[in-house]
């Protein structure tokens, strides 16, 4: 509707707004449902037709009887030159370079807007992102925008949030985005666990938690990721090490902080950082050891993963860090890594690295991302985390299997979250999750604003999206950093959609049957799969009928 120059339409929360396209009719939404513990969003896109030379300002109004569960966000847009690469498929919103929507900057109580002159904008409303308890039954949210200016002209639209009487499951699929510490020191400018490091980190990890995430990265050492052959990244250390002629000692009072604050920010696992270098497992990572009182680099590239001194101190470390878990009453939370991404090539190496990791935890968990079957089958990963465009050979022949995803699976319909692609591409990997009994899901990054191999340092994602075209724009993070913390974007609320997706199909399960609610899926998703391109009709379409079905059983 048209109220003098002021344009709004009610959307979805899975339609992305660019400045130059008016949001089509068949995206237009005004009403969500959601279960009592459960959050969800929708948009209200708004144009102003006014040839002013400075931009008009008007304010925001909510008025509903569940105010207090709401909270609006200006949308705003990023600049991203690498939209795909030559390769990817056609599955994309867009494949041009240009201002693409994907940051939320919530906006505070009273504040005066510019309006969008001629162009396109939307803001988000974020109902139960706390993750509280929403009253049952219908609740009518108006939104109003009004103009600051003389005539004070204003328009409203409505929209309705009805709530389920039903409550999802706790989130049992094990989920972990890593999280860069040494981005959030740089952007935040404090130092590694300080005070106020911890605060911030508290905001990154307190975003991470209501959005899907229940397992941290913990840098006990400065994880052995994305770092050049010989090059460093900056110290993140939980670990105290010190050695002496009886050997080594480790403090492990900075780690109990970290896990502490964590487990306050609603964080229940844990990821130990890997033990040895990625893409081979032929150095160790980056360990500082305080050594004739003095504190040195004593391990890195310089090191040989498997030679004697290395292989002395793991055989001290991993006992020690077990005995301290024990003793916290931890132990059960952690995970273990030997290294990343390990190929065929790798074997040999990879399998020593294995060996002596798997002789030091016993039966404890661990597992690393692949995408060789071989490792799981030779029995060399415990826990196999396939990329997404293998995980085929692993379905069906293991009962514990994870799923990952980079930005390179951006073709034959794969699954993922780049700014580029379209809600539903990045929301159906739920389905997915569940539709295979898929155990857990990660992927490299949280936060990771740094190029490749961490070469040319840091970027700003405001500035550069695609990390100054080293990826392709939205592959390496899903927050927006701040001096004192983080802000969302789009894609980690589509993020936290599919999860809850999981724990609804999961509810709808546990009346019917797990056969019924395949036969949901597959009914409105013929063609369902790993590769599968669907539309954002039959996406919604399933979350209904999902929705539909347990409102039946919760009223019998």
């Amino acid at each position: 509707m048209q109220t003098e120059k002021i344009s709004v339409i009610p959307i979805s929360s899975m339609s992305v707004v660019f400045a130059d396209k008016k949001p089509k009719r068949d995206e237009i939404c005004r009403e969500i449902t959601l279960m009592k513990n459960e959050a969800g969003s929708f948009q209200l896109a708004f144009s102003f037709d006014n040839d002013e030379e400075i931009p008009p300002k008007f304010e925001l109004l909510v008025k509903s009887p569940i105010k207090k569960h709401i909270r609006a966000y200006e949308v705003g847009s990023v600049a991203v030159m690498k939209v795909g690469y030559y390769y990817s498929d056609e599955w994309f919103l867009r494949k041009t370079p240009g201002l693409y929507p994907d940051y939320l900057r919530a906006i505070g109580k009273d504040e005066k807007l510019y309006a969008p002159q001629k162009t396109w904008q939307s803001i988000l409303f974020n109902v139960n992102e706390a993750l509280g308890e929403l009253p049952v039954g219908e609740h009518s949210v108006e939104v109003t925008l009004r103009s600051c200016h003389g005539d004070r002209k204003q328009v409203s639209e409505k929209f309705t949030v009805k709530v389920v009487d039903a409550i999802l499951p706790k989130q049992s699929l094990t989920v972990t985005n890593w999280v860069h510490y040494d981005c959030m020191s740089h952007f935040s400018a404090c130092k590694p666990f300080s005070a106020r490091f911890r605060r911030v980190f508290k905001s990154y990890i307190t975003l991470a938690a209501r959005n899907g995430q229940n397992m941290i990265l913990t840098p006990a050492f400065t994880p052995p990721l994305d770092t050049a052959v010989g090059k460093e990244r900056p110290t993140v250390q939980l670990v105290g090490v010190e050695k002496d002629k009886n050997g080594y000692k480790f403090d492990f009072s900075l780690m109990e902080k970290f896990v502490e604050t964590a487990l306050e920010c609603g964080v229940e696992k844990f990821e130990h950082s890997h033990m040895f270098t990625q893409w081979g497992a032929y150095h160790a990572p980056k360990i500082v050891v305080r050594e004739n009182g003095r504190s040195v680099k004593k391990f890195g590239w310089h090191t040989d993963a498997h030679g004697e001194e290395y292989t002395e101190f793991v055989s001290a470390y991993i006992p020690a860090v077990i005995e301290f878990l024990k003793s916290k009453g931890w132990l059960d939370r952690f995970f273990f890594h030997v290294s990343d991404e390990p190929v065929p090539k790798n074997i040999e190496s990879y399998s020593k690295a294995s060996e002596l990791m798997h002789k030091l935890l016993g039966d404890l968990p661990s597992g690393d991302a692949l995408s060789d079957y071989r490792f799981y089958n030779e029995g060399v990963v415990k826990t196999p985390i396939a990329v997404s465009r293998t995980i085929d050979t692993f379905i069906g022949k293991c009962d514990n299997l994870w799923l990952y995803f980079t930005g390179g699976e951006s073709k034959d319909y794969l699954s993922n979250r780049l700014i580029g692609m379209p809600p539903e591409r990045n929301r159906i990997l739920g389905l997915q999750l569940y539709y295979y009994n898929i155990k857990g899901f990660l992927q490299w990054a949280f936060n990771a604003h740094h190029t490749t191999l961490n070469e040319a340092g840091f970027v700003n994602p405001y500035m550069s999206s695609d990390n100054s075209r080293h990826y392709v724009g939205g592959t390496s993070y899903l927050v927006y950093p701040e001096v004192d913390g983080a802000t969302p974007s789009l894609r980690l609320l589509y993020f936290r959609d599919l999860m809850q997706d999981v724990r609804a199909c999961q509810l709808l399960e546990s009346f019917v049957g797990r056969d019924r609610v395949v036969a949901i899926i597959d009914g409105i998703i013929p063609n369902f799969g790993i590769r599968c391109r669907i539309t954002r009709a039959q996406m919604q379409k399933v979350r209904d009928t999902v929705n539909s079905e347990i409102a039946k059983y919760i009223q019998k």
